[in-house]
Parts: C-alpha cells; sequence; structure tokens
C-alpha cells in the first residue's frame, strides 16, 4: 500500500519496494507523486455509462480493500440513484470533463452530511480526475442544500492527501465543502453554478479546518448564493492562478 513515514519536515513514500523521497511536508504538492503511484497498483476497474451507483460504490470498495488502484469511466453520463462514498487509495477517473459526467438523478434527495460524492472520514490517498459531477440543484431547488462533492472529517477522523484534478462541479448547493483534511490539492478545475443553498453560507467552493492545501489554475464563476471560494479557520493555504 501507498504510505507516509517520517516528521514534520519531511514525508518519503513506500510502494511496492519502491521509495519517492518527496518536498517537504509543509508542501501540499507531493500529492502528485501520490497520485502517479497509484496508477501502479493492482487493482483496476473500467465502468460503463449503464453502471449503476451500486455497481460504482462495490468498484469502489474492492478497489479500495485490494490496497489500492483505479476505477476509470468510459465517456458518458452516469446517472446516479444513490450518493458515493470515497474511499483511500482509490483514483476515479473520467475520459475528462464534459466527457464523463457523473450527474445525480432526479428522483434522489441527498442526506443530510452527504454530497454527491462524499467521504465520512479517514480517507486519504484519494484521486479524482477528468469528470464533470451535476447535482441538478438548479432545477431542483428544493434540494438546495445538496454537495457535488463533500470531503468532511467524521468522529475526529481526518482525511489526508485528497487530489481533485481536471474536475467541474456544477448545479450543487454547494460545489466542493472540505473539511477536517490535510494536504488537499484542487488544480486545473472548474465550478460554476453552485451556491443554490442560503444566501452567505454556500459557495463553489468552501474550505473550512483545512491544513495545507493548493488551490491553482481553477475558474469559479456564478455562484447563485456565496462566493466563488470561501476559507475560513485553515492553515498554510495556497491559491494560485484563479479566475
Amino acid at each position: 500500500n501507498l504510505w507516509g513515514i517520517g516528521g514534520t519536515d519531511d514525508v518519503v513514500y513506500a510502494y511496492e519496494g519502491e521509495t519517492i523521497a518527496l518536498t517537504p511536508y509543509s508542501e501540499p504538492i507531493y500529492v502528485q507523486a501520490a497520485a502517479e503511484a497509484l496508477q501502479k497498483a493492482y487493482a483496476r476497474v473500467t465502468l460503463a455509462p449503464n453502471a449503476t451507483a451500486a455497481d460504482l460504490q462495490q468498484a469502489i470498495n474492492n478497489v479500495s480493500e485490494a490496497g489500492g488502484g483505479v476505477v476509470s469511466f468510459e465517456q458518458g453520463t452516469y446517472v446516479l440513484n444513490d450518493t458515493i462514498e470515497l474511499k483511500s487509495d482509490v483514483t476515479l477517473q473520467g475520459a475528462g470533463t464534459g466527457a464523463t459526467v457523473l450527474q445525480k438523478s432526479e428522483t434522489l434527495t441527498i442526506p443530510d452530511g452527504q454530497g454527491l460524492l462524499y467521504t465520512k472520514g479517514g480517507v486519504q490517498d484519494a484521486i479524482l480526475r477528468d469528470l464533470t459531477i451535476d447535482v441538478n440543484a438548479a432545477n431542483a431547488p428544493e434540494d438546495n442544500s445538496n454537495y457535488g462533492l463533500l470531503i468532511i472529517d467524521s468522529s475526529g477522523q481526518k482525511n489526508y492527501r485528497v487530489l481533485l484534478e481536471s474536475i467541474e462541479v456544477i448545479n450543487a448547493g454547494m460545489g466542493l465543502h472540505a473539511k477536517g483534511t490535510y494536504d488537499l490539492i484542487v488544480r486545473n478545475s472548474t465550478l460554476h453554478d453552485n451556491g443554490w443553498g442560503k444566501a452567505g453560507y454556500y459557495h463553489n467552493i468552501y474550505i473550512r479546518r483545512v491544513y495545507r492545501a493548493l488551490v491553482e489554475n481553477c475558474t469559479l464563476y456564478n455562484a447563485a448564493g456565496g462566493n466563488g471560494m470561501n476559507i475560513t479557520d485553515c492553515e498554510d493555504i495556497k491559491v494560485v492562478n484563479c479566475d
């Protein structure tokens, strides 16, 4: 498995007998190396657009339990009639934003404390790439508190090393809410037409109690009731080249 050792100054990853020396622990950029290492994992599953939410959840569970790997999506729209829990050591790899779309079904009501995709805490080395998340809240304002991506801790269990790269999140009560997480990267992504919840409280991105994060080359617009990005109670947050 992918794992880290070392103190507060440096981190070293060991994977299948290989050692990867990475940048100082204060820099979240080492998540990229973790992402590349995960591509070498044994477990790999490919889903077609007729896959159900249950199929996707089972694939994620199986890959995580196998020690890590990649769940790949073919091009198409995947209509989800249930929420999806993200697990450790799993990469969700789409065919590109707009090409792979994970879309909330019109009949799904997302429960409190969940997002269309979410963590329960205790997740590490989770990666999402090259896909769109569409929550349909713009067409269902009664569901305006729904989250697209909810990356939060639970019962004191923090999340570590989460990479969101080349993703799009649209039509959510909150596009991305990250809380109780260490080493978060959001890169080359677009979050727009979110913020359908209570005015001033729901945003395209809301980062709270996150430690060491990089938001880079992202485009954020049309937050219906809030901000493009809202940051509170965080440490060591870098925002670079975002519109």
